[in-house]
């Protein structure tokens, strides 16, 4: 998904979270805070062994604002949450019995020349020693993401939700030594999940969302951001219309 994507997602949430307001006459609004920890990894298209991903724990953690019976069961809620992302990534490969290595570059002292331009240890150009993996990372990705979901209460103790969801990543830390393409600070996905409520003003949020748009690729292998965030949200005020 492309910049024009992005945008369009952009404009609909703020015309949702702007103007659907006007619109309520006896609906509840209240404002709270949530965070809690965050499992993010890769979702991509590959199914061999080159490359793998394993899930990171990061953090989630923000507002949100929540307009309560906006039309009959249903409610909306935007948030603007700062998350921490990632993942452990590295690409493997099985080497043929003569232990070539077809990118370039391994671990062992191979054949010819060479030094390992990843860990600093000498390695030859074209051969290798077989240990692979012969790439490894630990991404690490910080965003603000605003999502905007509809929900529907069930027995008044669960809601079940859905809705768009964009981000910025506006600073990464990282060791990465994947030898990709850049990555894209932009992003537009969507978010599910279902709130349980604790209490008259405490929920616990359990959430999946997954981007549509490609963090970054390897050849034709796109990779894209998702992840699992359980958080507790905590109403600080409320407000009958």
């Amino acid at each position: 998904m492309k910049y024009q994507n992005i945008h369009n997602y952009a404009i609909f949430i703020l015309l949702m979270v702007v103007f659907i307001p006007w619109k309520t006459t006896n609906a509840q609004s209240e404002f709270g805070v949530k965070a809690g920890p965050l499992f993010s990894g890769r979702r991509y298209d590959y199914n061999g062994s080159m490359y793998k991903t394993e899930a990171k724990t990061g953090v989630s953690a923000g507002v949100f604002y929540r307009i309560n019976n906006l039309l009959g069961p249903v409610n909306l809620q935007a948030e603007f949450l700062y998350q921490l992302k990632g993942a452990k990534t590295f690409i493997s490969y099985s080497p043929s019995s003569s232990g070539y290595n077809p990118y370039g570059y391994g671990y062992g002292a191979g054949y010819g020349y060479g030094y390992n331009i990843y860990d600093g240890n000498s390695a030859g150009y074209g051969y290798d020693n077989g240990s692979g993996p012969w790439i490894t990372g630990n991404e690490s990705f910080h965003y603000f993401n605003i999502p905007l979901l509809a929900s529907v209460t069930a027995f008044k103790v669960i809601d079940f939700y859905a809705g768009p969801e964009i981000g910025y990543m506006f600073a990464a830390s990282d060791n990465r030594r994947l030898a990709w393409g850049d990555v894209t600070k932009f992003s537009a996905g969507v978010s599910t999940g279902i709130s349980l409520h604790l209490g008259v003003n405490t929920k616990l949020d359990l959430r999946y969302s997954t981007d549509f748009t490609t963090l970054t690729d390897a050849g034709t292998t796109e990779f894209k951001n998702q992840s699992f965030a359980f958080t507790v949200q905590q109403t600080l005020f409320r407000k009958q219309k």
